[in-house]
């Protein structure tokens, strides 16, 4: 139930956004110019960062939840398919 609910929220988030910032127009180089592949360039490392800080901010929910309902230990940790 909780993996069904996780999904939904998922879609729900997700679905507006494509509509929102169409990932073909975030990545559009448009012309060749220095400036056209400094901004694809930078565009992109902004996109890497907020996913990498909002996966340790995710986390942390996860961690300060756990903490609050009562979790002794919380441990992080990746095996390879799953955190």
């Amino acid at each position: 139930m909780v993996n069904l609910i996780a999904v939904l929220a998922g879609v729900a988030i997700a679905v507006p956004m494509i509509f929102l910032v169409l990932i073909g127009n975030l990545f559009d180089m448009g012309d060749q110019s220095g400036k056209a592949i400094f901004l694809y360039v930078l565009r992109f490392v902004v996109l890497l960062v907020g996913t990498i800080v909002y996966m340790i901010l995710h986390e942390l929910i996860h961690a300060l939840f756990m903490r609050i309902f009562g979790a002794t230990r919380i441990r992080f940790g990746f095996n390879g398919f799953f955190a």
